[in-house]
């Protein structure tokens, strides 16, 4: 779970160094697209990367509670997965 919050902040300050480089090039005059465009898929694998951990970190809490729940034998409410 830690590492997915980290990536997500990592994905959020790509984000904003890309907004800020945009800008400053734009005032500038400078044309770098290669710079924009590393901070823009350094920002996407970050946020692939966290949503990725994310959904494996609930996945195995989600097997440790019907774990739990076959040892107790209580059953979900729910009725679902």
């Amino acid at each position: 779970m830690r590492r997915s919050i980290a990536l997500a902040g990592f994905c959020v300050l790509f984000a904003a160094v890309l907004v800020i480089s945009l800008f400053i090039a734009s005032l500038a005059g400078a044309d770098l697209p290669w710079l924009s465009a590393t901070f823009f898929i350094l920002s996407l694998v970050c946020l692939i990367a966290s949503l990725v951990d994310f959904i494996r970190d609930v996945n195995r809490a989600l097997e440790a509670t019907a774990l739990e729940s076959a040892r107790t034998g209580t059953r979900s409410s729910r009725g679902g997965a």
